[in-house]
């Protein structure tokens, strides 16, 4: 019988973040956060030991009274070494006592982050899973088998069990009238006792079931050969080396404990 296996709700974050990575990279010696950055003068902010140079570029987070620029991103200009100032609306900024915060933007973030997404789904390709929680829609022509399995571990619910009945009408099945298995993999869905499936309409794509997939917590080894990836495409971005880091020894025993063999 014909099936298909569609994502309908991508994950809402990646298992690896920008800091992670760009860590990882030793790509931006400024972390992601840094706080107690204390007003000096009036549009100058002491940065030693922050590893901010010319043209980096902050968001700025304010104490009450200094909000003008809140949320705002901003270019600074390096005076000294261990002095930037803002450059842009500097006159918004008086000097203060107060905690201010700034988050550092690397000119490549975005392109880390589209990075960060193409090897979290080269893992999840290479391990038949997948790794943050996401949705997904199994459709199959018509109900013919008592028990189904979900080839995407882990699996952590059943959403809805759907079906075009004989009159050409979506119904909702009872979920009353099947048990899901989360524990085991794959997941299961089985009908109970006395059950039956009920007749479809005979067309394609008759049934389809939404399930929600994914580790609430991701292994650290699966983390840690996304980030392999990460720096193998970040610093071949024209082309691949002679031996992809995908099949690398110690990205394949990262991810060999978690493939999961199926027939997707």
């Amino acid at each position: 019988m014909s099936e298909s296996w569609v994502q309908t709700v991508a994950p809402t974050a990646e298992p690896v973040t920008l800091a992670a990575a760009r860590l990882h990279m030793r790509v931006g010696s400024a972390p992601d956060t840094a706080v107690g950055i204390t007003l000096a003068a009036d549009g100058a902010v002491l940065a030693a030991d922050h590893g901010l140079s010319g043209d980096d570029q902050v968001i700025w987070s304010c104490p009450t009274g200094m909000v003008e620029l809140d949320g705002v991103v901003t270019t600074i200009d390096v005076t000294s070494t261990s002095a930037f100032t803002i450059g842009v609306n500097t006159a918004a900024y008086t000097a203060s006592d107060g905690t201010e915060q700034f988050t550092l933007i690397h000119p490549d973030d975005d392109l880390i982050l589209d990075l960060i997404t193409a090897a979290r789904q080269q893992v999840e390709k290479d391990t038949n899973s997948a790794l943050p929680t996401q949705t997904w829609r199994l459709s199959m022509d018509e109900f013919y088998l008592d028990e189904i399995e979900f080839p995407k571990p882990n699996l952590q619910s059943v959403t809805s069990v759907k079906y075009e009945d004989v009159a050409g009408d979506t119904q909702t099945y009872d979920d009353g009238n099947y048990t899901v298995d989360t524990d085991g993999v794959p997941g299961r869905l089985a009908l109970v006792s006395g059950a039956i499936w009920p007749v479809t309409y005979g067309g394609i794509n008759d049934v389809a079931i939404i399930f929600v997939c994914g580790y609430t917590t991701v292994p650290r080894a699966l983390k840690q050969a996304i980030l392999l990836l990460v720096g193998d495409y970040y610093n071949n971005r024209e082309a691949q080396t002679d031996k992809p880091l995908s099949e690398n020894l110690a990205y394949q025993r990262l991810v060999a404990p978690y493939k999961y063999h199926t027939y997707l």
